[in-house]
């Protein structure tokens, strides 16, 4: 039977008697893992480890002794493959160090090499009703451990934690964190404190966009102010801002096995968007721009949607990807010329400069805008209705109403 009886009730009891331990005080550091397991988690863990001594009884200067433990509370919404390598190689290069787990405190997915007691990663190990073990290799033991109290899938090597609470042969099924120190660590003669760990901020960023999805938004995020400062020139805040979502989201392309071939398919498109841009109207090649950018991200993101991590926990919708290509796309020709036309109405001295200029006819847009070129730029100006123009011939423009028209 579990011992249930409530954590805060064990933390507030004063017993003097410690003759049964060799210790006085048990501490134990709680590492939370959240969002995405990944790199990040991994180097905050390896922190812990060089700055504490666990499993090793020190002694305070009142004389009082304790003893460290460490807890990984496994609450992750996925994994990447080569965070749970990772996680592996940590454990054997600290084999000296010996880490408890505990998954929850949601239902969640892990993968079994983390939980296999043959392998002896962690030493001991708890989960919540509901939590899926994956990549299984099935063997006799693992039938008679798991299967004879729990949903084994053959088919797809994974495990659904179904039983009761209760300790069984290599793990114990507890509905809380309380639930498992209580069962496994707390005595009624020490006083216990918990220590609440979490990756500091930059991992914290970094493991926010890990997630597939987020990584690309970002990463067209990044591009698109980017594009924003090249038409609407500022200070480069935009720019720096842009840059900045760039270089972060791209951190994180090697854990997600971002396929490469992907990247010059958005960064041609990216091209193209500008080019369009700079002629001042939609297209056929705005839509090819979009097109081949929706194409670029199924690329980059192939092995989650087509390939071999099709099957892990962390899965990419293609209709998300087709939303942000949209949203870009409408950024582009929405927001990027709204924020032009404000800034030459705004900014008078921007329009009087080409005021009085020569400019000389390109070509026709509809019947009351045309592309001309001014002082080396091609830019759309109106005009009346229908009116005729002849290829190359210069024509004068003037200011109206904080915007450009030809005389």
């Amino acid at each position: 039977m579990l011992r249930v009886v409530p954590f805060i009730f064990l933390a507030i009891t004063n017993v003097s008697a410690f003759n049964q331990n060799s210790w006085s005080d048990e501490i134990f550091d709680i590492f939370e893992v959240e969002g995405v397991f990944s790199t990040a988690h991994i180097i905050a863990i390896e922190r812990q480890f060089k700055e504490y001594s666990y499993n090793e009884i020190s002694y305070n200067e009142d004389g009082s002794s304790q003893l460290r433990h460490f807890v990984i509370q496994y609450g992750a919404e996925g994994y990447h493959p080569s965070s749970i390598k990772q996680m592996d190689e940590l454990l054997d290069e600290y084999s000296s160090i010996t880490a408890d787990l505990w998954i929850g405190p949601n239902k969640t997915k892990i993968d079994y090499k983390l939980i296999d007691v043959n392998l002896r990663k962690f030493d001991l190990v708890g989960m919540v009703p509901g939590t899926t073990l994956l990549n299984v290799e099935f063997n006799d033991d693992v039938r008679e451990r798991f299967c004879l109290v729990n949903t084994c899938d053959f088919a797809n090597n994974s495990i659904l934690i179904t039983n009761q609470e209760g300790s069984y042969r290599g793990y114990a099924v507890v509905g809380s964190l309380n639930s498992f120190l209580n069962e496994f660590f707390i005595y009624d003669d020490t006083i216990s404190s918990l220590n609440f760990f979490k990756p500091s901020l930059f991992e914290r960023l970094y493991i926010s966009i890990s997630n597939p999805s987020f990584a690309y938004l970002f990463f067209t995020l990044g591009f698109a102010l980017i594009g924003l400062e090249l038409f609407a020139m500022g200070p480069g805040i935009m720019a720096f801002l842009g840059g900045v979502l760039i270089f972060f989201s791209s951190m994180t392309f090697q854990e997600l096995e971002v396929n490469l071939y992907g990247i010059p398919l958005f960064l041609l498109s990216f091209l193209i968007y500008i080019k369009v841009l700079s002629r001042g109207y939609f297209s056929a090649l705005g839509v090819s721009a979009l097109l081949l950018q929706f194409l670029s991200s199924l690329a980059m993101f192939s092995n989650y949607i087509f390939g071999e991590n099709i099957k892990q926990t962390i899965s990419v919708n293609i209709t998300l990807l087709a939303l942000v290509s949209v949203g870009l796309g409408v950024f582009y020709f929405v927001a990027i010329p709204t924020v032009i036309r404000s800034r030459l109405t705004t900014d008078n001295s921007s329009v009087a400069s080409l005021a009085d200029s020569s400019a000389e006819f390109i070509s026709r847009i509809d019947s009351e805008y045309s592309l001309f070129n001014i002082k080396s730029l091609e830019i759309k100006i109106r005009h009346a209705e229908n009116q005729k123009f002849v290829k190359n011939k210069s024509y004068e423009i003037v200011e109206k109403d904080g915007s450009l028209e030809i005389q």
